[in-house]
């Protein structure tokens, strides 16, 4: 079973990227990361410190949609059978990179002229100016 979620800002591997590879770096982790769903915004922390809000996030905390903003919404992590049913359904003109928790490590898929690729969200980081 593959679980979903959509990450509405700072897709690129210089931020989320880096942000999933040093502060979600096993398979408990990124479960945790997406147990609440869908973000507006990726942090190195995603436990809900008090205070914290979608409108008034605390700094370096995951904003999440549903979790912090105190409405119902639809925007539980969605779940699929297979790898290739969940990128099938959750690639869109407007998606520019997936992240994949997947045999103990991050990958991210990136698109190009000629379709998706994919390689170790590792080795992509290394090309990434810091």
């Amino acid at each position: 079973m593959f679980r979903t979620v959509y990450c509405h800002l700072h897709g690129e591997p210089t931020w989320n990227g880096r942000i999933l590879h040093t502060h979600y770096a096993t398979g408990q982790l990124a479960e945790a990361l997406v147990e609440h769903g869908d973000i507006r915004c990726l942090g190195p922390r995603c436990d809900k410190p008090a205070g914290h809000t979608l409108q008034n996030p605390v700094d370096g905390v995951t904003a999440y949609y549903g979790r912090d903003s105190g409405f119902r919404m639809d925007s539980e992590a969605r779940e699929y059978r297979s790898f290739r049913e969940a990128i099938a359904t959750e690639s869109t003109e407007e998606v520019r990179f997936h992240y994949v928790f997947i045999d103990g490590y991050w990958k991210v898929m990136y698109r190009t002229p000629e379709g998706w690729k994919m390689k170790a969200l590792a080795l992509a980081l290394r090309r990434c100016p810091k």
